[in-house]
């Protein structure tokens, strides 16, 4: 059984009122101690960040007294747009799971001060931080997901762009190899050179 399905659902309604106090905490400690997300931060990090923890939490309690798996179909969506969504604005994954580290450590925090007064026993408050931990854990893989799927894309965007430069294709039709580029991610070198180096013997070129 996960451990969320051996905490009472009772404890889910004595934590559920805490939510927007623990967002708030979430956002203004991954804004603090996130600073690759820099002067993106308020136009384009803050609302996903809000949306994201919001989700993340209300799930989490759903998921009290219960042996589901810790996100369905639309959750699991939602969290690997956003390791893709990383991955386009070029956020390397450990940005990504540096937030949800101190997410996890927030809603610890804040939970765990909302248990105690409840007077919830030793043994769920144990339950609650492995809930917690184990929960941001799959969130954490989902979102890599959606992050390596896109960075394999583009990988292979950056491929087609390379051999398309190296075929002249440049000259011939440069709108093509502009959106190629934008595609991939990449500015058009002004100039390129070809280096040639000996393969290992057994390995594919």
């Amino acid at each position: 059984m996960h451990p969320w399905g051996r905490l009472p659902a009772t404890l889910a309604h004595s934590l559920r009122p805490a939510v927007p106090a623990v967002v708030a905490a979430t956002v203004a400690a991954i804004s603090r101690e996130v600073p690759a997300y820099g002067q993106a931060w308020d136009d384009e990090i803050r609302p996903v960040v809000d949306r994201g923890t919001e989700i993340a939490l209300g799930r989490l309690l759903d998921l009290f007294g219960t042996d589901a798996q810790a996100l369905d179909q639309r959750a699991a969506r939602f969290y690997r747009r956003i390791g893709s969504i990383e991955s386009q604005q070029g956020r390397s994954l450990d940005v990504l799971l540096s937030a949800y580290r101190v997410g996890a450590r927030v809603a610890w925090e804040q939970f765990s001060g909302e248990a105690v007064a409840a007077e919830v026993t030793t043994a769920n408050l144990v339950t609650l931080a492995e809930a917690i931990f184990v929960y941001i854990d799959v969130l954490s893989a989902t979102s890599a997901s959606g992050h390596a799927s896109h960075e394999g894309q583009r990988d292979v965007q950056r491929s087609r762009l390379v051999q398309a430069l190296l075929d002249g294709q440049g000259l011939t039709d440069p709108v093509a190899i502009q959106d190629a580029a934008d595609a991939a991610g990449w500015t058009i070198p002004e100039r390129m050179a070809v280096a040639v180096v000996p393969l290992v013997p057994g390995r594919e070129p």
